[in-house]
């Protein structure tokens, strides 16, 4: 089953989207994405999401809640926030955070991240040149808006 739906309530936009496959014989999902993503108000976007999987033998692999938000504080500078966690082992799976200056010749980046399993956070810094820089897509209504829904 793969679902998509883009709506507003009032004047707020948000969307729906779902991938899940599902095995009939036994009764289980096998992987499913699940999103919801909103924006409250016009320069705060918010995406919450869950995320499963089991193997050949119905053993759960994971599963997890994950939540991230981003604030356009001008056309020049944004924050990004996100979360990752494991329902399995009740522990945190990745975070960021990241601030973003769009200049004039430039974009850069600082960010901090934290992926279990490799060590501890990190920090790194981007300088892209604006005419090689693509905003990456976040959330549901970016890529909606980008395909003109």
């Amino acid at each position: 089953v793969n679902a998509q739906w883009l709506s507003a309530l009032g004047s707020m936009p948000f969307g729906v989207a779902h991938d899940g496959r599902y095995d009939t014989e036994t009764d289980q999902t096998r992987h499913a994405r699940t999103f919801l993503g909103f924006r409250p108000f016009d320069p705060l976007e918010i995406e919450t999401g869950y995320h499963s999987a089991r193997d050949n033998f119905g053993v759960r692999l994971y599963n997890a809640w994950s939540i991230a938000a981003r604030y356009n504080f001008s056309q020049k500078w944004q924050i990004e926030g996100s979360e990752t966690l494991s329902t399995l082992s009740d522990s945190q799976l990745n975070s960021g955070f990241l601030v973003r200056r769009i200049g004039h010749d430039f974009v850069f980046e600082i960010e901090y991240s934290f992926v279990a399993g490799e060590g501890g956070g990190s920090i790194s810094f981007s300088l892209i040149p604006i005419l090689t820089y693509k905003q990456p897509n976040f959330g549901l209504l970016d890529r909606w808006q980008a395909q003109n829904y």
